[in-house]
Formats: C-alpha cells, sequence, structure tokens
C-alpha cells in the first residue's frame, strides 16, 4: 500500500492554540453569550453530526436492491418502551427505521472490519437489530450518560464521574474512527492488502470522496472538542492538567476560545 500522510483537524486547531494552552500568552476575551456551558448542546451535537456524516458515507453508489424495501423486523420504539421482540433502531434524522438494505450494508461492514482486525468486537458506530435484552442494556447507558452529562453541567461530578464519562465518549468517537478506516480502505480497494496486525493506518485525505471526507473532518472534531472539554473540566475540578496549574484563568479561558473557536468553524 502507497505510503501516505495523515492529516487531522485536532492537532492543527491544537498547534494553534499552543501559546494560550501554555500560558505564556493572554487568552482573548470570550464575550459571556458565545461560553456555552459544559456538555451542553453543542458538545452533543458535534457528536450526533459526526455519527451521521459517518453513516451517510456507509452507503456505496450502487445501492442494494434492497435498499428501499421495509424493515422485516418491527421498529424499534421511539418513546424508549420496554422491547418485547427484536427491532430495528429508528434512524434519528428520519425518525424512521433503518431499512433492510441499510441493515444489511451495516451488517456487512460490522462483520468484515472486526475480521480485518479495523474494528473491535465491542465496536457500536453502526445501527444493529436489538434484542430486548440489548435494548434495555443501551437505554441504561443512555440514561447513565445523561445523568453525568447533567452533573459536569453544575460542575457536581466527581473526578470518577469525569473519568466514566469522557472514557464514554471517547470510546464512542474511537469507534467511529474504525470504521471510517475500514470504509477509506474499502473505497481504494485496499482491504485485501491489509496485514490482520497493524498499527494505525494513515488516511489518504486528498483522494478521499466528499462523503468520507465529510466524515473525517466530524469525526476529528468532535475529537478535539472532547479533548478540549476534559481538559476544562479538570480545571474546574482543581485538578493539574500534565503540570499546568489547574487555577490558572488564562489556561482556562485559552481552553474556552479553542473550544468555542472549533465549534463555530464551518458551521
Amino acid at each position: 500500500m502507497k505510503t501516505l500522510v495523515k492529516v487531522g483537524l485536532m492537532s492543527v486547531v491544537l498547534l494553534a492554540a499552543v501559546p494560550f494552552l501554555t500560558g505564556r500568552e493572554n487568552a482573548p476575551s470570550l464575550p459571556t453569550a458565545h461560553a456555552h456551558p459544559p456538555n451542553s448542546e453543542p458538545e452533543r451535537g458535534v457528536q450526533k453530526t459526526a455519527g451521521a456524516a459517518l453513516l451517510r458515507a456507509t452507503q456505496v453508489k450502487n445501492a442494494d436492491p434492497l435498499e428501499k424495501s421495509g424493515p422485516a423486523l418491527p421498529a424499534c420504539s421511539p418513546s424508549d418502551a420496554p422491547e418485547t421482540a427484536d427491532c430495528i433502531p429508528l434512524d434519528p434524522h428520519t425518525g424512521q427505521p433503518f431499512t433492510v438494505g441499510q441493515m444489511a450494508r451495516f451488517s456487512q461492514i460490522r462483520l468484515d472490519c472486526r475480521a480485518k482486525g479495523l474494528c473491535g468486537a465491542h465496536n457500536r458506530a453502526l445501527p444493529s437489530v436489538l434484542s430486548p435484552e440489548e435494548a434495555a442494556r443501551r437505554k441504561r447507558l443512555r440514561e447513565r450518560v445523561e445523568e453525568l452529562a447533567q452533573k459536569l453541567t453544575q460542575r457536581e461530578a466527581s473526578p470518577d464521574e469525569l473519568d466514566e464519562y469522557f472514557t464514554h465518549v471517547n470510546q464512542a468517537n474511537h469507534h467511529k474512527k474504525q470504521v471510517l478506516t475500514y470504509l477509506c480502505l474499502e473505497e481504494e480497494g485496499a482491504l485485501d492488502e491489509l496485514e490482520h496486525e497493524h498499527d494505525e493506518i494513515p488516511l489518504d485525505l486528498e483522494n478521499m470522496s466528499p462523503a468520507l471526507r465529510e466524515a473525517h473532518e466530524e469525526i476529528e472534531r468532535a475529537e478535539a472538542i472532547i479533548y478540549l472539554q476534559h481538559r476544562i473540566q479538570m480545571r474546574n475540578a482543581g485538578f493539574a492538567v500534565d503540570g499546568e496549574n489547574p487555577e490558572s484563568a488564562d489556561a482556562a479561558q485559552a481552553y474556552e476560545t479553542a473550544r468555542v473557536r472549533l465549534l463555530t468553524e464551518g458551521s
């Protein structure tokens, strides 16, 4: 496989913010109206945007003839009511269940991605048929994450709860990156050349299709915002971050400025 160069939005933004992150410069003032509270809708929104972009990128040009067919199983309840049978999850952007063709494509990607060693066994980036037990487990997880997000918003989260929340959101974004790598190699026709033992695989951004490039940019953007938000939360809780002074107002303001800049770029 040819040698490629990986370029990430996260690294570009963080390099640009180095003078502020080290506290050597005073961060520019940020109007209060643009300072979003921790884990408010913008943070959640950018994660949803990354997920939606990834789902769009899974669709191939020559769509499966079943693509427009209805689901073979009942749709999962839109109200989180307990499920009594296996069900097909709803597309959060249309409110309709995913089609047979879409579910078949998700399953094919998931199985092959695991077989190639690109995705872990517990990767949940793509929708799958849910048993009543799995639907209940995911509901409990969603409720727990929402509870943690609320505690972060109110600055009531303990150190363990901080770790629990950011472990979850980082894992979810990492799962998206695994699937994206698979899709990029599939597009290049390079999956058969892939060795099962491999390090992180660079992506060919220059020749990437628009749908994959959009998914890559949104996933990188979400990763950068999660990273910055975690550091802000650690400072708010009074913990040192990489040896920096947790009480440094300039450093905290610099991270907040960089986070809001990421949220507003390209929006």
